[in-house]
């Protein structure tokens, strides 16, 4: 018998990979204040804790920063600091 199973992408990866795709599609252009977390969750309607993995994660891959008590930024990234399944982000992209 043919096991079958279907590969299911996590809600975060989800989440991850449609914030991911605002910030390069300019949605969120450089430099622009994110939503908060709290709100973004509401939006994506998933807790704050996943919400909270997911902008860590863009801080990690330097597409936002953290400023204390001001939130989450849009960063300059350079085009080879973009993990963005395959994405070649172009200049259009605020991307260096």
């Amino acid at each position: 018998m043919i096991n079958k199973k279907i590969m299911q992408i996590s809600r975060f990866d989800q989440i991850l990979d449609h914030v991911r795709e605002r910030i390069v599609l300019l949605e969120f252009p450089v430099g622009s204040k994110l939503p908060s977390e709290r709100q973004l969750a509401l939006d994506y309607q998933c807790s704050q804790a996943t919400m909270n993995k997911v902008v860590s994660t863009l801080i990690s891959d330097n597409l936002l920063e953290r400023t204390e008590k001001r939130g989450a930024f849009v960063k300059r990234a350079k085009q080879n600091e973009i993990k963005f399944m395959g994405w070649m982000a172009s200049e259009k992209s605020g991307v260096e």
